[in-house]
């Protein structure tokens, strides 16, 4: 049986997620992109944001912490996440048909600090964070 601790610690995980990946969305819109969809999922993946300017596509893996360190976003995201990422961004691509030919596919990750919610926070957009092999950049 869970404690009321850890529900009230999921709630909250998911409260501050959610809160993330909108933070995310205004970015990327205020810099010009559509948002396509969120919370894409495919066989046991799934991409936060997927987001579009002119003919870039935009997967984006969104992290939001209230306890961090600095840390890279490679370290954030393991070669798993990666690969689970990429299987679900071709599924997406195939579902619209994308292709390479006509779009030129990038993978971000959005680090999201929290430092009072939901008041004060910091932003940290890494573009082009890995390629379409999960090899970080």
């Amino acid at each position: 049986m869970k404690s009321d601790n850890s529900v009230n610690y999921s709630e909250k995980n998911k409260i501050l997620g959610t809160f993330g990946e909108h933070l995310t969305e205004n970015h990327y819109k205020s810099q010009g992109y559509k948002i396509l969809t969120k919370n894409f999922k495919h066989h046991g993946g799934e991409i936060d944001l997927i987001a579009q300017k002119n003919d870039i596509i935009v997967f984006i893996e969104v992290k939001t912490r209230e306890n961090f360190e600095d840390i890279h976003p490679s370290e954030v995201v393991d070669k798993i996440k990666r690969l689970k990422i990429i299987k679900t961004a071709k599924y997406f691509n195939f579902l619209n048909n994308y292709n390479e030919k006509d779009y030129y596919f990038r993978f971000d990750i959005a680090n999201i600090f929290i430092y009072n919610y939901p008041e004060k926070y910091k932003i940290e957009i890494f573009e082009n964070c890995f390629d379409e092999k999960g090899k970080i950049l």
